[in-house]
């Protein structure tokens, strides 16, 4: 008879490791690639189609006049229940008119991440469990 003995110690190790990585995500810097994301289809004026031209022209740029709602972007963490999020907001009131559009305010979305920042977030979780 034939025994074959497996030493799983350094398998389960490794396991363990990696679960433990994964409660700790570099969140705060996933937040920042977002933020600057979403500032970044602010500048150019939507992404990746442009936004609708205003009827007027202003020196200004679309939705940046004030720049209180470019300057309101924001993310948390939260890390209360199993699972951990980054969670994207803005500080004024009157952006879900702009972000959906309105029957009189046409829409121009700014909360939305483009394809490649999507990449760069996988970027930054492979590098975490390297």
């Amino acid at each position: 008879m034939i025994n074959i003995e497996i030493d799983d110690h350094a398998v389960l190790e490794f396991f363990h490791d990696l679960s433990d990585r994964s409660k700790d995500l570099p969140l705060d810097e996933i937040g920042k690639i977002l933020v600057d994301s979403i500032h970044q289809n602010f500048l150019d004026g939507g992404r990746p189609d442009p936004w609708e031209p205003r009827k007027k022209d202003y020196p200004w740029p679309t939705l940046m006049k004030s720049r209180d709602l470019y300057n309101s972007i924001n993310y948390d963490i939260d890390k209360s229940g199993e699972e951990s999020s980054v969670n994207l907001s803005y500080g004024e009131d009157y952006g879900i008119f702009h972000d959906e559009g309105t029957v009189f305010l046409p829409k121009r979305q700014f909360m939305c991440i483009q394809p490649e920042d999507v990449g760069r977030i996988e970027d930054v979780i492979a590098q975490h469990f390297m």
